[in-house]
């Protein structure tokens, strides 16, 4: 997980990023929606989200990099409508069912325990709601 920190962090220093997909584009955010960008990195699918979703939704985004939160907390006041968090995403801070919509890109790889990962997932979601991840996945 070091390296993974490591290397997320050089790149929260510049305009690069290791997206390997765009969950966004296939993402039918209504008004209201509840979101969450699981690996959020300097946050941009978090912010894009919350336009979305309105004044009556919220967008949360969660990343372990300390450095990739800070440029990502950099625009929030107090309208803003979305959050970042500092976790690993095997242990998500959200209660259940809880959310409308999640979205990953290039995260989930890097999850040692993904069963424990996908049953997060499961627990914060609403029933008929939806996830869409991009990603390169091995399940072992």
């Amino acid at each position: 997980m070091n390296k993974i920190i490591k290397r997320y962090s050089t790149l929260a220093e510049t305009n690069e990023n290791l997206s390997c997909g765009k969950a966004i584009e296939f993402t039918p955010i209504k008004q209201g929606d509840i979101c969450l960008d699981l690996g959020c990195g300097i946050g941009a699918n978090t912010k894009h989200m919350a336009s979305k979703t309105g004044k009556m939704g919220y967008s949360i985004g969660i990343d372990i990099t300390d450095i990739m939160l800070k440029k990502a907390s950099k625009s929030i006041d107090k309208n803003t409508n979305y959050a970042f968090i500092h976790s690993d995403i095997e242990n998500i801070p959200l209660k259940n069912e809880s959310v409308d919509v999640v979205i990953s890109n290039c995260t989930f790889n890097h999850c040692i325990h993904k069963q424990s990962l996908w049953n997060e997932v499961y627990r914060i979601l609403k029933p008929m709601t939806m996830v869409i991840v991009s990603d390169i996945y091995s399940h072992e």
